[in-house]
Protein backbone atom coordinates (compact mmCIF):
# COMPACT_ATOMS: atom_id res chain seq x y z
CA UNK A 1 0.00 0.00 0.00
CA UNK A 2 0.62 3.71 -0.81
CA UNK A 3 0.70 6.56 1.75
CA UNK A 4 -0.56 8.61 -1.04
CA UNK A 5 -2.77 7.85 -4.55
CA UNK A 6 -3.56 10.30 -6.88
CA UNK A 7 -5.70 9.78 -10.05
CA UNK A 8 -7.17 12.50 -12.68
CA UNK A 9 -9.20 11.61 -15.93
CA UNK A 10 -8.80 12.80 -19.01
CA UNK A 11 -12.40 14.10 -19.15
CA UNK A 12 -11.31 16.38 -15.94
CA UNK A 13 -7.84 17.53 -17.60
CA UNK A 14 -9.84 18.72 -20.65
CA UNK A 15 -11.95 20.72 -18.34
CA UNK A 16 -9.01 22.29 -16.73
CA UNK A 17 -7.00 23.17 -20.11
CA UNK A 18 -10.71 25.00 -20.79
CA UNK A 19 -10.51 26.86 -17.89
CA UNK A 20 -6.78 28.02 -18.57
CA UNK A 21 -7.89 28.61 -21.86
CA UNK A 22 -10.39 30.92 -20.62
CA UNK A 23 -8.49 32.53 -17.65
CA UNK A 24 -4.77 32.06 -17.83
CA UNK A 25 -5.13 32.70 -23.05
CA UNK A 26 -1.81 33.59 -22.33
CA UNK A 27 -0.56 29.80 -21.74
CA UNK A 28 -1.97 29.49 -25.47
CA UNK A 29 -1.31 32.58 -27.55
CA UNK A 30 2.12 34.05 -28.86
CA UNK A 31 2.44 36.61 -30.93
CA UNK A 32 5.39 39.46 -32.39
CA UNK A 33 3.44 42.72 -32.27
CA UNK A 34 3.89 44.71 -35.36
CA UNK A 35 5.52 47.92 -34.61
CA UNK A 36 5.51 51.54 -35.68
CA UNK A 37 7.06 54.68 -35.24
CA UNK A 38 5.61 57.67 -33.35
CA UNK A 39 6.34 61.26 -34.36
CA UNK A 40 5.12 64.18 -32.66
CA UNK A 41 3.96 67.46 -35.14
CA UNK A 42 7.24 68.78 -36.25
CA UNK A 43 8.28 65.02 -37.18
CA UNK A 44 10.72 64.02 -34.39
CA UNK A 45 10.34 60.42 -33.36
CA UNK A 46 8.85 60.47 -29.77
CA UNK A 47 8.17 56.84 -29.25
CA UNK A 48 6.82 53.13 -30.47
CA UNK A 49 3.40 51.95 -30.91
CA UNK A 50 2.14 48.74 -31.58
CA UNK A 51 -0.13 46.33 -32.73
CA UNK A 52 -1.34 42.99 -31.31
CA UNK A 53 -2.59 41.42 -34.53
CA UNK A 54 -3.63 37.81 -34.21
CA UNK A 55 -6.20 35.26 -36.32
CA UNK A 56 -8.76 34.92 -33.50
CA UNK A 57 -9.26 37.47 -30.85
CA UNK A 58 -9.01 36.59 -27.42
CA UNK A 59 -11.80 38.19 -25.22
CA UNK A 60 -11.72 38.69 -21.15
CA UNK A 61 -14.17 36.64 -19.79
CA UNK A 62 -17.44 38.44 -18.84
CA UNK A 63 -16.97 40.81 -15.42
CA UNK A 64 -13.04 40.55 -16.13
CA UNK A 65 -10.76 43.87 -15.76
CA UNK A 66 -8.94 44.08 -18.65
CA UNK A 67 -5.47 44.52 -16.25
CA UNK A 68 -6.23 41.48 -14.61
CA UNK A 69 -4.04 39.54 -16.73
CA UNK A 70 -2.24 38.89 -20.08
CA UNK A 71 -4.18 37.94 -23.15
CA UNK A 72 -1.15 36.71 -25.06
CA UNK A 73 2.44 36.31 -24.42
CA UNK A 74 5.11 38.18 -25.99
CA UNK A 75 7.16 36.03 -28.51
CA UNK A 76 10.50 37.27 -30.82
CA UNK A 77 10.03 38.63 -34.00
CA UNK A 78 11.22 36.01 -37.79
CA UNK A 79 14.43 37.52 -38.71
CA UNK A 80 15.07 37.85 -42.36
CA UNK A 81 17.91 38.55 -43.16
CA UNK A 82 18.63 41.25 -45.75
CA UNK A 83 15.45 43.18 -44.43
CA UNK A 84 15.87 45.90 -42.41
CA UNK A 85 13.94 46.54 -39.04
CA UNK A 86 13.80 44.05 -36.42
CA UNK A 87 11.59 41.16 -37.95
CA UNK A 88 8.56 39.74 -39.29
CA UNK A 89 5.50 40.03 -36.61
CA UNK A 90 3.44 36.95 -36.45
CA UNK A 91 1.04 34.79 -33.95
CA UNK A 92 0.79 31.21 -33.07
CA UNK A 93 -2.45 30.37 -31.37
CA UNK A 94 -3.94 27.29 -29.97
CA UNK A 95 -7.83 27.70 -30.21
CA UNK A 96 -8.70 23.94 -29.15
CA UNK A 97 -6.67 20.97 -27.26
CA UNK A 98 -7.56 17.92 -25.98
CA UNK A 99 -5.71 14.89 -24.22
CA UNK A 100 -6.72 11.55 -24.49
CA UNK A 101 -5.18 9.26 -21.59
CA UNK A 102 -5.08 5.18 -22.72
CA UNK A 103 -7.86 3.95 -24.20
CA UNK A 104 -8.35 5.81 -27.51
CA UNK A 105 -11.48 7.48 -26.40
CA UNK A 106 -10.87 11.34 -26.48
CA UNK A 107 -8.86 11.69 -29.60
CA UNK A 108 -8.87 10.35 -32.63
CA UNK A 109 -5.92 9.92 -33.95
CA UNK A 110 -4.72 9.74 -37.50
CA UNK A 111 -3.27 6.59 -39.29
CA UNK A 112 0.32 7.77 -39.64
CA UNK A 113 0.13 7.24 -35.62
CA UNK A 114 -0.82 4.08 -35.37
CA UNK A 115 -4.23 4.04 -33.65
CA UNK A 116 -5.54 2.95 -31.24
CA UNK A 117 -2.86 3.87 -28.68
CA UNK A 118 -1.26 1.39 -26.94
CA UNK A 119 -0.93 0.81 -23.12
CA UNK A 120 0.76 3.02 -21.05
CA UNK A 121 0.34 6.16 -24.32
CA UNK A 122 -1.35 9.10 -24.25
CA UNK A 123 -2.16 11.42 -27.01
CA UNK A 124 -2.92 15.26 -27.54
CA UNK A 125 -4.79 17.36 -30.11
CA UNK A 126 -4.90 20.70 -30.94
CA UNK A 127 -6.21 23.33 -33.30
CA UNK A 128 -3.60 25.58 -34.32
CA UNK A 129 -4.11 28.95 -36.19
CA UNK A 130 -0.99 30.68 -37.48
CA UNK A 131 -0.29 34.19 -39.18
CA UNK A 132 2.19 35.83 -40.87
CA UNK A 133 2.71 39.53 -41.75
CA UNK A 134 3.72 40.53 -44.84
CA UNK A 135 5.50 44.18 -45.27
CA UNK A 136 4.14 45.87 -48.20
CA UNK A 137 6.95 46.63 -51.13
CA UNK A 138 6.74 50.29 -50.15
CA UNK A 139 7.60 49.74 -46.36
CA UNK A 140 10.60 47.92 -47.35
CA UNK A 141 11.72 50.29 -49.88
CA UNK A 142 10.99 53.24 -47.36
CA UNK A 143 13.65 51.29 -44.88
CA UNK A 144 16.11 50.71 -47.81
CA UNK A 145 16.32 54.17 -48.73
CA UNK A 146 16.23 55.22 -44.82
CA UNK A 147 19.28 53.02 -44.16
CA UNK A 148 21.61 54.11 -47.53
CA UNK A 149 20.79 57.82 -47.90
CA UNK A 150 21.63 60.59 -44.87
CA UNK A 151 18.11 62.12 -44.28
CA UNK A 152 18.49 65.18 -41.17
CA UNK A 153 15.51 64.19 -39.64
CA UNK A 154 15.76 60.15 -39.82
CA UNK A 155 19.77 59.39 -39.12
CA UNK A 156 20.02 59.47 -35.63
CA UNK A 157 17.66 57.36 -34.82
CA UNK A 158 17.96 54.87 -37.59
CA UNK A 159 19.33 52.30 -35.25
CA UNK A 160 16.01 52.59 -33.08
CA UNK A 161 13.95 51.71 -36.82
CA UNK A 162 16.45 48.98 -37.15
CA UNK A 163 14.82 47.55 -33.99
CA UNK A 164 11.51 47.38 -34.58
CA UNK A 165 9.13 45.11 -36.08
CA UNK A 166 7.76 45.54 -38.87
CA UNK A 167 4.78 47.53 -39.20
CA UNK A 168 1.67 45.37 -41.04
CA UNK A 169 -1.83 46.34 -40.54
CA UNK A 170 -2.63 42.61 -41.18
CA UNK A 171 -1.46 38.85 -41.14
CA UNK A 172 -1.91 36.18 -43.42
CA UNK A 173 -3.56 33.47 -41.39
CA UNK A 174 -4.07 29.62 -41.77
CA UNK A 175 -5.06 26.82 -39.27
CA UNK A 176 -3.41 23.07 -38.80
CA UNK A 177 -4.71 19.88 -36.33
CA UNK A 178 -1.97 18.84 -34.48
CA UNK A 179 -1.57 15.49 -32.72
CA UNK A 180 1.01 14.22 -30.58
CA UNK A 181 1.31 10.74 -28.64
CA UNK A 182 3.68 10.12 -25.74
CA UNK A 183 4.38 8.34 -22.06
CA UNK A 184 5.73 9.26 -19.01
CA UNK A 185 8.94 7.97 -17.70
CA UNK A 186 11.27 8.38 -14.19
CA UNK A 187 14.76 9.58 -14.31
CA UNK A 188 17.01 9.66 -11.48
CA UNK A 189 19.28 12.95 -10.94
CA UNK A 190 22.24 11.20 -8.85
CA UNK A 191 25.28 13.42 -7.21
CA UNK A 192 23.00 16.71 -7.43
CA UNK A 193 21.29 15.81 -3.44
CA UNK A 194 21.11 13.59 -1.13
CA UNK A 195 19.27 12.15 -1.44
CA UNK A 196 18.87 11.61 -5.56
CA UNK A 197 15.93 13.02 -6.81
CA UNK A 198 13.48 11.49 -8.85
CA UNK A 199 11.99 13.17 -11.84
CA UNK A 200 8.64 12.61 -13.85
CA UNK A 201 9.22 13.28 -17.18
CA UNK A 202 7.30 13.28 -20.70
CA UNK A 203 8.64 11.45 -23.39
CA UNK A 204 7.39 12.23 -26.93
CA UNK A 205 6.44 9.05 -29.17
CA UNK A 206 4.64 10.83 -32.56
CA UNK A 207 4.31 13.83 -33.68
CA UNK A 208 1.39 14.64 -37.11
CA UNK A 209 0.03 17.20 -38.95
CA UNK A 210 -3.54 16.38 -40.47
CA UNK A 211 -3.24 16.64 -44.15
CA UNK A 212 -0.99 19.43 -44.96
CA UNK A 213 -0.12 19.61 -48.44
CA UNK A 214 3.01 18.77 -50.30
CA UNK A 215 4.01 16.10 -48.13
CA UNK A 216 7.50 17.40 -47.89
CA UNK A 217 5.94 20.47 -46.02
CA UNK A 218 4.46 18.29 -43.49
CA UNK A 219 7.31 16.50 -42.70
CA UNK A 220 9.32 19.95 -42.72
CA UNK A 221 6.53 21.27 -40.22
CA UNK A 222 6.11 18.05 -38.17
CA UNK A 223 10.28 17.45 -37.75
CA UNK A 224 10.15 21.85 -36.46
CA UNK A 225 7.08 21.29 -34.20
CA UNK A 226 9.13 17.81 -32.94
CA UNK A 227 12.40 20.14 -32.35
CA UNK A 228 10.35 22.20 -30.23
CA UNK A 229 8.70 20.17 -28.67
CA UNK A 230 11.90 18.33 -27.02
CA UNK A 231 14.01 20.90 -26.75
CA UNK A 232 11.15 23.66 -24.97
CA UNK A 233 8.18 22.11 -24.10
CA UNK A 234 9.48 19.06 -22.36
CA UNK A 235 11.79 20.48 -20.37
CA UNK A 236 9.69 22.33 -18.86
CA UNK A 237 6.99 19.19 -18.04
CA UNK A 238 9.17 17.82 -15.46
CA UNK A 239 7.81 17.03 -11.99
CA UNK A 240 10.77 16.52 -8.99
CA UNK A 241 9.98 14.70 -5.93
CA UNK A 242 12.11 17.30 -4.12
CA UNK A 243 11.77 16.88 0.04
CA UNK A 244 9.70 20.20 0.91
CA UNK A 245 10.33 21.85 4.08
CA UNK A 246 7.79 23.19 6.18
CA UNK A 247 7.96 26.22 8.51
CA UNK A 248 4.63 27.21 9.02
CA UNK A 249 2.93 26.97 12.63
CA UNK A 250 6.37 26.60 14.32
CA UNK A 251 6.75 23.09 12.77
CA UNK A 252 10.05 22.09 11.09
CA UNK A 253 9.33 19.43 9.19
CA UNK A 254 11.08 17.99 6.26
CA UNK A 255 8.51 16.04 3.80
CA UNK A 256 10.15 13.15 1.42
CA UNK A 257 8.11 12.26 -1.53
CA UNK A 258 9.11 8.95 -3.12
CA UNK A 259 7.12 6.66 -5.91
CA UNK A 260 5.35 3.37 -4.69
CA UNK A 261 7.91 0.57 -5.47
CA UNK A 262 6.66 -2.76 -6.56
CA UNK A 263 4.68 -1.31 -8.94
CA UNK A 264 3.91 -2.15 -12.59
CA UNK A 265 3.77 1.52 -13.69
CA UNK A 266 3.77 4.36 -11.56
CA UNK A 267 3.37 7.04 -12.45
CA UNK A 268 0.49 4.93 -14.82
CA UNK A 269 -1.98 5.81 -17.66
CA UNK A 270 -4.51 3.48 -18.23
CA UNK A 271 -8.24 3.12 -17.95
CA UNK A 272 -8.64 6.70 -19.17
CA UNK A 273 -7.14 8.34 -16.13
CA UNK A 274 -3.16 9.60 -15.32
CA UNK A 275 -2.39 7.55 -11.86
CA UNK A 276 0.62 7.65 -8.93
CA UNK A 277 0.85 6.25 -5.76
CA UNK A 278 3.49 8.00 -3.93
CA UNK A 279 5.30 7.05 0.01
CA UNK A 280 5.77 9.89 1.94
CA UNK A 281 8.73 10.54 5.46
CA UNK A 282 8.03 12.85 7.80
CA UNK A 283 11.46 14.18 9.51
Amino acid sequence: MSDIYGAISDSAANRVIQFLMTWRPSLFNYVAPSQYAHFDPPGHFVGVEERWLVCNRVNWPPGVDHNTFPRYTRAEPLKIKGVPGGGIPYCAQITQARIDFQPSNAVTLPAELSPPLAAQQFALWASVSAGIGCPSDALIDALLNMKFYTHGKFQPYYDAFDKLTLDVKSLICFSLELFVTGHLYTQVQPGTTNPPVTEIRIARDGVEVKDLLPAGLEEAVECYIQMVIRGYVLPQLVLALEPIVMNELGLNWTISPTLTAGLPNNPAVEQNELRVWLDVDIK
